[in-house]
């Protein structure tokens, strides 16, 4: 009988182009369209708790830090750290939508 192998790897930690801190789990398939996908857990500032994304989102919008670096960052003023986030996100998302409403994506 063969062994049912785990596609989890060791647990490694990112920091998010807003400033969250994420701990990676492991690349899943889709099941319908096969597109691989992060399978991670959101750690802070906000409310901890598991998602998933495309792989592509993922590249683009994570960088890897080792687990003291995100010890380090997690011992920050929470609600601080929560408002600085959700501006920073903001701020890209307008950035995003302006560069999205330019021909061929250029900013004017």
């Amino acid at each position: 009988m063969q062994t049912m192998q785990t596609a989890v790897s060791a647990p490694s930690y990112y920091r998010h182009v807003d400033g969250g801190i994420y701990r990676f789990f492991t690349e899943a398939t889709h099941t319908d369209g096969l597109e691989p996908h992060a399978v991670y857990e959101h750690l802070w500032p906000f409310e901890p708790g598991p998602y998933v994304r495309p792989m592509s989102q993922w590249r683009q919008r994570f960088a890897a830090i080792t687990e003291a670096q995100a010890t380090s960052l997690m011992q920050g003023d929470r609600a601080a750290a929560q408002q600085a986030v959700t501006a920073h996100k903001a701020s890209r998302r307008e950035a995003e939508r302006q560069m999205a409403q330019t021909p061929e994506g250029r900013a004017d």
